[in-house]
């Protein structure tokens, strides 16, 4: 089987999955905190959006955008190795080993992943419904609730 290659372009969006070693569920309200700041610092830093995303109990979904897919592939490398070294004991990896990145070409599939996102821990069984789950941009980006740990761009579709 072949490896996984993540590809980064220009002015689009890319549909990202980082999960945690292991598949473990490492991701409690401690490691969510300092994802979150690491996602504002790099944000900023690399000139990446964030478009929706959702924090599961062992991996992240995210939709990120950039005039320059190399600041994806940089926001993301910065944001993993920071929090890896921020939440693992004795320099361990605290994510498995690469996310997988590819860039979305159309505003339908754009739509598609969003909706995609914000599913994700219903279809799990985790909530009932996407409002109920905290850690991510549905109640933002639906409810237009300005409230939420992390803000993800406005954008319209």
């Amino acid at each position: 089987m072949g490896r996984w290659h993540n590809f980064y372009v220009d002015n689009h969006v890319h549909f990202c999955t980082y999960t945690a070693k292991d598949w473990r569920p490492l991701l409690t309200e401690p490691a969510i905190e300092c994802l979150y700041d690491e996602w504002h610092k790099n944000s900023k830093r690399f000139a990446v959006q964030t478009w929706a995303y959702v924090i599961m109990p062992e991996h992240v979904h995210m939709l990120l955008w950039s005039e320059q897919g190399n600041n994806i592939l940089r926001f993301i490398q910065r944001t993993l190795g920071q929090t890896s070294k921020r939440l693992s004991p004795a320099k361990e990896s605290f994510w498995k080993e690469r996310p997988r990145v590819f860039p979305i070409y159309s505003e339908d599939i754009v739509r598609e992943k969003i909706e995609y996102i914000h599913a994700n821990p219903v279809r799990r069984g985790l909530t009932e419904t996407p409002e109920a789950w905290p850690q991510s941009s549905y109640s933002q980006l639906v409810l237009g609730d300005n409230s939420p740990a992390y803000q993800c761009a406005r954008i319209a579709l």
